[in-house]
């Protein structure tokens, strides 16, 4: 039995970095399902501020990038709920790239998927660090890997030692093998049936691994690149979820543009 173990979580080891290699470079497929995709026009009307409802919101925001080209995102941002507003800071994290020239490569998915230093993760702690004010509230956002990398940041204690985490909402991303009796903040998890991705890594086996996780049936069987980037813009599966990941929540995020600070990995 040990030995079945074994073999089988070498086999998703190495699927791991390979897997992320092939989604990577699909975040701009213009195929799509008729309707229900959130596109960026709908966001960014006035050019000027952008207003996150949902899950499908924040996807957008991550995925299609109109903020900016960079892949990491930060930026002071009006955090609305049912019990009024708050100054909040938000960080937007991108997932992986094909290519080893960038920090956000398949090395730094190999590397986090077990809870270790990587340079993209690295890149963004220290881009936190110097653009968010101590003290400051945070929410954070990410797909894929750039969920991985939140998982960690959430954990470590320069960061929580530093600001007040309120949210780590991930879509698309596996569970990290982090200490969660370190977590700040609460972790919420979005993941498509068909996306192989959030099921890569040795979290899977952890008890843990489903943590603050909702799956959801897009239709991508056969469509990898659909359920791993597409299907988490669409508001007919994830927009009855708010910018926290809470269902019928209301919880918005509005965002200034012009103060967003991008930084490429």
């Amino acid at each position: 039995m040990k030995r079945i173990i074994s073999v089988l979580l070498a086999a998703v080891l190495l699927l791991l970095p390979l897997s992320v290699a092939a989604y990577a470079t699909a975040t701009d497929a213009q195929t799509a399902p008729s309707g229900g995709v959130v596109e960026p026009e709908s966001l960014f009307r006035d050019g000027e501020t952008v207003v996150l409802r949902s899950v499908a919101d924040v996807a957008t925001y991550i995925l299609r990038r109109p903020s900016g080209e960079g892949e990491i995102h930060i930026s002071p941002a009006l955090l609305t709920t049912e019990e009024g507003e708050e100054e909040v800071y938000f960080v937007a994290v991108y997932g992986a790239t094909g290519t080893l020239k960038k920090a956000n490569n398949v090395i730094a998915c190999f590397l986090c998927a077990f809870n270790l230093s990587s340079r993209y993760y690295e890149m963004v702690r220290d881009a936190v660090l110097a653009h968010v004010p101590e003290g400051a509230k945070v929410v954070f956002a990410g797909h894929s890997l750039g969920g991985m990398v939140e998982q960690q940041l959430i954990c470590t204690e320069a960061i929580t030692s530093r600001y007040e985490v309120l949210n780590a909402l991930n879509v698309g991303s596996p569970y990290v093998a982090t200490d969660a009796s370190k977590r700040e903040g609460t972790l919420v998890r979005f993941a498509d049936r068909h996306d192989v991705i959030p099921k890569l890594g040795p979290g899977v086996f952890l008890p843990g691994g489903k943590t603050g996780l909702t799956v959801k049936d897009g239709g991508y069987l056969g469509d990898p690149d659909g359920a791993h980037n597409l299907s988490y813009r669409r508001g007919d599966l994830f927009g009855a979820y708010d910018a926290l990941g809470v269902l019928n929540g209301g919880a918005t995020l509005t965002v200034s543009l012009p103060e967003v600070v991008n930084l490429v990995a």
